[in-house]
């Protein structure tokens, strides 16, 4: 993990590119949103799902930016931060 793939994964959201985000997952990967439900959000597991759900996030907000981003990189993790913005 690097911050070039942290950067280049917020690039392909901000362009609204599914094949370059999901270039980024495993078919088993899960996606955890903010809220929900369930004490993590809700959860969406697996490739296509998660896809579909990136999709839909897109269609709900068309105008979405992730901005003012800073990232961290330390071995095999990595975490970015930044501001949601439709």
């Amino acid at each position: 993990m690097n911050t070039q793939d942290l950067e280049n994964y917020t690039a392909a959201w901000n362009a609204h590119d599914i094949d370059a985000v999901m270039a980024y997952m495993t078919d088993d990967c899960i996606f955890e949103t903010g809220g929900g439900t369930e004490r993590w959000g809700t959860r969406h597991e697996g490739f296509d799902t998660v896809r579909e759900r990136f999709i839909e996030v897109w269609t709900q907000f068309p105008d979405v930016q992730f901005i003012n981003e800073r990232y961290f990189a330390d071995g095999d993790r990595g975490c970015s931060e930044w501001a949601f913005v439709a």
